[in-house]
C-alpha cells in the first residue's frame, strides 16, 4: 500500500511510487557496491533462485584456515523513517511524515536472531570448520573488544530513523566496518574511533590464523520519496512525501564481512552483500494506514490559518507545513513469518565462504 502526504500552497496532489522488476545464486563480483532494482518474492525459496542476488569481492580460492570466529552477528529491524521535503522561498510548503513499524515483538525477534546464530554455526561446522564459542572468542586477545555489555535488543538513530538492534545472548552491538547503518546512538565521534579499532581488531586475529566472519540483516518496512515543485510563480508550491509499505531486506546492509588469513602474517577482506532489496511476501504486517495525531492535525490547520492571516497582512507569503504519521502494526507471527526469509539468504552466505575444494 502506497500512502502520499502533500502540503500544497494552494492544493492537493497526489504521486505513486514504483516497485517492480526482476533482479538477477550467484555472486557478481565487484568491489564497489552497486544497488539493483526491487525484488518481490513471494517465498523464501526463491532466493535461491535468483541469479545474481548477492555482490561482493570475494576471491575465487578460499582460506585454508578452519577456525572461524564470529563476533558479530546482528539483526537490524527498522522502526521509523521520517522524511521531509520543502520548498523554499515566498509561498513555501513543507510536509514532513513519519513512517511507524508498531507493536514489534522484541522477544521473538531476539529469540529468532538466536535461533538464526545457531543454524549459522551448525552450517559452519558441516562445511568442516571449527567454530569458536562465544565464550571462546570473547577470550581472544584480538577480538574481546567486541564484547563491551550492550546487549540487545538496543535502540539506536540511524539515517533518517529509528531501529532496534539484536544480537545472539553473549555477543554485544557494536558498529563495525562495512556498516552503512550505524547505530548513531552510541556517539558519532565515538563510533568512528570504534570502528577503526575494531577494524585494526579483525586484521590480526585474521593474520593470527583464524577466519573472522560478521553476518548483519537488515530488515525495513517502507520505501520512502520525497519531492517538491514549484508552479504558478511563487504563488503555488507543493511538498510530497511517498511511502510504500512493505517488509524488506534492505541491500548493502544485509552483508557479511571476511577477514581470513592467506600466507603466514598477511590476511585479506572480503565481503558479500545483498544486491537488491527484496520485498517479502506473508510477513506477518498489516497494511500501512495513517496514524496522524488529533494534535498533528490541529497544528497544522492553526499553521494554515497564521500563514493565510499573515499573507493577507502582507507579513509572509502563505507557507504552510504539514505532519503526517503513518504506521504499519507488526503481527504476532512478524518473527516467524520473516525468518525463513533470513534463513534463505544466511544459506548463501554460507555458500559463499564454503571452505576451498568443497
Amino acid at each position: 500500500m502506497t500512502i502520499t502526504n502533500t502540503r500544497r500552497a494552494l492544493m492537493f496532489g497526489a504521486a505513486a511510487m514504483a516497485l517492480a522488476g526482476p533482479a538477477g545464486a550467484e555472486i557478481t563480483v565487484s568491489r564497489r557496491f552497486r544497488a539493483g532494482r526491487p525484488v518481490v518474492l513471494n517465498g523464501p525459496e526463491q532466493v535461491e533462485r535468483l541469479s545474481s542476488v548477492l555482490q561482493g569481492d570475494v576471491r575465487a580460492a578460499r582460506s585454508t584456515a578452519t577456525l572461524v570466529h564470529i563476533p558479530i552477528f546482528r539483526v537490524e529491524i527498522a522502526k521509523q523513517v521520517r522524511k521531509n521535503a520543502r520548498t523554499r522561498g515566498i509561498g513555501g510548503a513543507s510536509q514532513t511524515s513519519t513512517f511507524v513499524l508498531e507493536n514489534v515483538d522484541d522477544a521473538a525477534v531476539q529469540a529468532m536472531t538466536q535461533g538464526l546464530y545457531e543454524q549459522f554455526v551448525a552450517g559452519l561446522r558441516a562445511q568442516g570448520y571449527r567454530v569458536a564459542s562465544i565464550e571462546e572468542t570473547r577470550a581472544d586477545v584480538n577480538l574481546a573488544r567486541f564484547f563491551n555489555d550492550r546487549p540487545s535488543p538496543l535502540n539506536g538513530n540511524v539515517a533518517d530513523g529509528q531501529s532496534t538492534f539484536y544480537v545472539p545472548q553473549g555477543m554485544s552491538v557494536n558498529p563495525v566496518t562495512g556498516d552503512t547503518r550505524v547505530p548513531q546512538g552510541l556517539g558519532t565521534f565515538g563510533v568512528v574511533g570504534e570502528m577503526s579499532n575494531t577494524a585494526m581488531s579483525l586484521v590480526r586475529a585474521a593474520m593470527a590464523g583464524s577466519i573472522v566472519l560478521m553476518p548483519r540483516f537488515a530488515v525495513g518496512f517502507v520505501d520512502v520519496e520525497a519531492s517538491s515543485d514549484r508552479f504558478l510563480g511563487d504563488l503555488g508550491n507543493s511538498a510530497s512525501v511517498s511511502g510504500r509499505g512493505a517488509m524488506r531486506l534492505l541491500p548493502e546492509a544485509t552483508r557479511v564481512e571476511i577477514f581470513a588469513p592467506t600466507t603466514p602474517g598477511q590476511f585479506r577482506q572480503d565481503w558479500v552483500a545483498l544486491t537488491s532489496p527484496l520485498l517479502l511476501s506473508g510477513v506477518d504486517v498489516g497494511p500501512l494506514h495513517d496514524a496522524t495525531t488529533d494534535a498533528q492535525r490541529r497544528d497544522a490547520l492553526a499553521g494554515q490559518a497564521i500563514a493565510v492571516l499573515g499573507a493577507l497582512a502582507g507579513l509572509g507569503g502563505g507557507g504552510t507545513s504539514q505532519y503526517n504519521t503513518n504506521a504499519m502494526t507488526a503481527g504476532p507471527r512478524l518473527a516467524e513469518t520473516l525468518m525463513p526469509y533470513l534463513e534463505a539468504v544466511q544459506g548463501q552466505f554460507l555458500l559463499a565462504v564454503r571452505p576451498t575444494g568443497t
